[in-house]
């Protein structure tokens, strides 16, 4: 058929063609009835611009497609499948039309203009309308041009309805052949009943296009557990714009296509959807967690039908994790003569967890008294963190330190400080080292001073004590309960006054209260001023040695070894001393030559082993009136010195004496036995009637006697044991007579 139309009226010439046929291609909707037994079709006009369209009783936009049969009526028709299957070029074309895409050759068009060139396309595949917009001789009687000119609704718009039909014609006949096209997106041919009008295609509803996400984190799988790394919480919207640099829009996730939100999965870190209208989309993410830097939007890309070169878009998010920069952990301080300084050596416990990860360092501060989170400071404990660049750098998550070892002097700080490294990302702020301040180690002493036997206090015993390192000592004095307690007197008043005290006038009794009462403060390297709220003793070894006075004559002497090494009082309890004892026994031993042998075994306990000692031996002549004196030796009275050094505290010693045999007949002989440290007595055995050392010597015969059993010798010489008074024992038988 022909029809006249004015210039002017474009848009109704348009109307015109548009009812010659009708080509029915299936839009963006839930449920297509692609296969069922008809479908009505119904004309309408465009408010806008008075265009003469026409859709399925299911709103699906409908295109003329035979140019020379007649036109659709406005009350609508039925029409039904064809067994006729359309080429697969033709669902090709379809695939990239409206209102499938309204980007047609690299322009973005208003949906109108987008049919219009649809409709144009479609002529020129089926040969109505030549590929330079002219009328061919196929369809002259269908339109108000001629063949060979074009008509005025294609002139209008200059070349670029021509151009834009044209690049989908040239495109589905090069890539439709080989398109592998899904059955359910072909487009299937519709007759009417009466096989009275055009054919349509109605194409159902396909899944134009298809977006893959990936979404890949740099980071150990156990920090992904932490909140500040939880990448599951990272929502990514899929955006939709109406050209490509236009506002874009938000697809809300829905029943029928989209989805809005992709969560991650760290197994599967690619998603795909489809079923993705074709247009222009970006990506971005949304409430990204406070340890993750998110990325920026994707810029805006077109996404082509299903079966187009462009029908799958590809984002891909690589995300960043933030960290906090640690160049100091920890400056590690003491409190010094000229302030705090820097102390090396000090150990910390460092403790990082986030989520399921957990790692453990120990840490030794520098010359610097400074700590760093790098191989030279780490000594002990897990590998620290390499995250790429990230150097000096932690993870966010909770940071726990302690110190576990102080430097040598000082006390260890008790102290347990936590950071949530989090709190830094939030606040803005840098992270400040940590400041740990060690004062040094002081404490005091105690003890009391007992008999060993007795348990009777000591009183007034005088002590020197002694750092093994600086050699400085100071004397202390127990009171009259044998106590001694640093912490009771105050170390300012008469600050080790005693050390004023001439040590030899000790053991004179010149101790006395006032010895007790003096303070006692050692400087130590800290050279610390006395401070009556501290302990009196630094950090350090000393030796607690206990010198000879009045009161402990006699007794073994103590000393002990102990170290400072915290702040807490040594309670040294219960200082026992005991007395040294000796006891000798005396035996006469004749030799050629009118000489005798005195040995006397002396038995001695509480003796401090391996020190040198000397023993002075010398005899007393005892007169049977109970009278005695010195026995003398050609004139002199003899003594004799002998020096040992024990290895045991309890032992025996046999000293021997050669006397003429002269200077003894007749005589009843007792030993006498002292035993000097030094110059100085600690020992001794005097008594002149203990029968043990005892010997009594007659002119006409010898007997011993030690205990019940008696010995007899070959001289004219008498041993007897006596108690109060010798008893001269007479024996009428005769042995051994020289």
């Amino acid at each position: 058929m022909k029809t006249t139309v004015k210039k002017s009226r474009l848009y109704i010439l348009l109307g015109a063609l548009l009812s010659i046929g009708c080509l029915v291609f299936a839009g963006w909707m839930s449920n297509i009835h692609a296969e069922t037994a008809s479908y009505t079709i119904y004309g309408k006009d465009r408010t806008e611009n008075s265009v003469r369209f026409y859709i399925t009783q299911d709103n699906i936009q409908a295109y003329c497609f035979d140019a020379n049969r007649h036109t659709l009526h406005n009350t609508g028709n039925e029409f039904y499948p064809t067994p006729e299957t359309p080429s697969n070029e033709v669902s090709y074309l379809m695939l990239h039309c409206y209102p499938v895409t309204t980007y047609i050759n690299g322009t973005n068009h208003t949906p109108e203009f987008a049919q219009l060139i649809t409709q144009v396309a479609v002529w020129m595949f089926e040969g109505y309308v030549d590929l330079d917009g002219s009328i061919n001789a196929k369809s002259e009687n269908s339109f108000t041009a001629r063949t060979g000119t074009k008509p005025d609704w294609i002139t209008a718009h200059g070349n670029t309805v021509v151009d834009a039909a044209s690049s989908l014609v040239k495109d589905a006949r090069k890539n439709g052949p080989s398109a592998t096209i899904p059955d359910e997106l072909k487009s299937k041919l519709y007759i009417p009943a009466d096989n009275s009008m055009q054919r349509m295609l109605i194409a159902p509803r396909n899944p134009w296009g298809r977006i893959q996400l990936t979404k890949t984190i740099n980071l150990p799988e156990g920090l992904l557990t932490d909140a500040n790394y939880d990448i599951t919480q990272i929502n990514f919207e899929i955006y939709k714009g109406d050209t490509p640099t236009g506002k874009a829009f938000k697809i809300k996730p829905d029943s029928k296509n989209e989805q809005g939100f992709i969560g991650y999965d760290k197994d599967n870190p690619t998603h795909d959807y489809i079923n993705i209208q074709p247009g222009f989309y970006s990506i971005r993410e949304t409430n990204v967690p406070v340890g993750i830097i998110g990325s920026q939007p994707s810029e805006s890309v077109y996404l082509g039908a299903y079966t187009g070169s462009n029908s799958v878009l590809h984002f891909k998010f690589d995300n960043n994790f933030k960290t906090i920069e640690i160049n100091d952990l920890i400056i590690k301080k003491g409190v010094g003569e000229q302030g705090d300084i820097p102390l090396k050596g000090a150990e910390f416990e460092v403790v990082f967890t986030s989520g399921s990860e957990s790692r453990k360092w120990i840490l030794q501060s520098d010359e610097q008294g400074k700590v760093k989170l790098d191989k030279n400071h780490l000594i002990d404990g897990d590998s620290l963190y390499e995250l790429g660049e990230h150097k000096n750098r932690l993870p966010l998550g909770k940071l726990t330190i302690k110190e576990i070892k102080a430097p040598e002097g000082y006390a260890l700080s008790k102290n347990v400080s936590e950071y949530n490294l989090g709190d830094y990302i939030n606040s803005g702020k840098s992270f400040e080292p940590l400041i740990v301040v060690n004062k040094h180690v002081r404490a005091n002493i105690r003890f009391v001073k007992k008999d060993g036997a007795t348990s009777n206090p000591l009183a007034y015993v005088p002590f020197k004590i002694t750092n093994t390192k600086t050699n400085e000592s100071h004397i202390i004095v127990t009171d009259a309960n044998g106590l001694y307690d640093s912490s009771v007197i105050e170390h300012a008043k008469q600050t080790n006054a005693n050390d004023t005290l001439p040590l030899e006038d000790f053991s004179k009794g010149t101790l006395d209260l006032a010895s007790t009462q003096c303070g006692l403060w050692f400087e130590g390297n800290g050279k610390d001023p006395v401070d009556n709220e501290k302990g009196s003793l630094p950090y350090g070894t000393y030796v607690l040695e206990e010198l000879r006075g009045e009161t402990n004559k006699g007794y073994e002497l103590i000393s002990t070894v102990f170290e400072v090494k915290g702040n807490e009082s040594l309670d040294f309890g219960e200082l026992l001393n005991w007395k040294i004892g000796i006891h000798t026994k005396l035996m006469a031993t004749p030799k050629p030559g009118d000489t005798y042998v005195l040995e006397d075994t002396i038995s001695y306990t509480h003796l401090p082993e391996n020190k040198e000692y000397t023993v002075i031996t010398s005899f007393i002549v005892l007169a049977e009136d109970g009278t005695s004196e010195k026995l003398l030796v050609d004139g002199a009275e003899y003594t004799q010195s002998t020096k040992f050094t024990p290895d045991k505290r309890e032992g025996d010693l046999v000293v021997e004496s050669t006397i003429p045999k002269s200077a003894l007949v007749g005589k009843t002989i007792v030993a006498f036995e002292e035993i000097y440290d030094g110059e100085e007595l600690i020992a001794s055995h005097t008594n002149p009637l203990d029968a043990e050392q005892t010997v009594v010597f007659e002119r006409e015969k010898v007997i011993q006697k030690t205990g019940i059993e008696e010995i007899y010798t070959s001289d004219n010489l008498f041993i007897g044991i006596g108690s109060a008074f010798l008893i001269l024992l007479y024996i009428q038988k005769r042995r051994n007579v020289f």
